[in-house]
């Protein structure tokens, strides 16, 4: 596996009620794992921000 740099945005829209930011983010051969701070924490039912 290769490491890439993130040259993407790193803010994220979820909901006006949340900050989204990518953390760090690594992969290669077209398969990608980010990681993200959300702040409030998000409700353990998702569906609740839809």
């Amino acid at each position: 596996m290769k490491r890439v740099s993130l040259k993407q945005p790193t803010t994220h829209f979820i909901d006006a009620r949340y900050e989204c930011q990518v953390a760090d983010g690594t992969g290669g051969d077209g398969h990608f794992h980010y990681n993200f701070i959300v702040s409030p924490t998000l409700p353990d039912n998702i569906s609740e921000i839809y």
